[in-house]
């Protein structure tokens, strides 16, 4: 039942497409689309070699630091806060180098960002979390 569950999360969430998605943010609101780009990036460094449950714990956490007092209210000023997250300061390139995984991670993370509570979080609504305190 949780697989199948999984799966029909997954198809729903690769059923919206990227025009759509600009469709919902609005042609002029770089605000929202600066925002989805640092959400997707995060997901994408941090857990692109994760599972799906991992994907939404990355997504997850994101967004419940946005919700919180303790963080700031942005999505770029939570990812890109100091020491927050791992890829904004190993000295590596922030630019995506696997297009496959970053659209197939993109189009995953399009209909969660815009309807965050249709989906269950696999965090219980942490803002910190450790990988292998992350089950399927």
């Amino acid at each position: 039942m949780k697989k199948s569950l999984t799966a029909l999360t997954f198809l729903a969430a690769c059923a919206i497409t990227q025009p759509v998605f600009a469709h919902d943010l609005g042609p002029k609101d770089s605000r929202n689309i600066r925002e989805f780009k640092c959400f997707v990036d995060n997901v994408y460094f941090e857990a692109r070699n994760q599972t799906e449950t991992g994907k939404f714990a990355v997504a997850f956490v994101t967004l419940n630091r946005v919700n919180s007092e303790d963080f700031p209210n942005s999505i770029c000023e939570v990812v890109w806060q100091p020491g927050q997250f791992s890829w904004t300061s190993d000295g590596k390139s922030d630019i995506p180098t696997e297009k496959v995984t970053y659209s197939d991670i993109r189009d995953l993370m399009a209909y969660m960002y815009l309807r965050p509570e249709v989906f269950k979080d696999p965090t219980n609504g942490a803002t910190e979390f450790d990988y292998k305190t992350i089950q399927d």
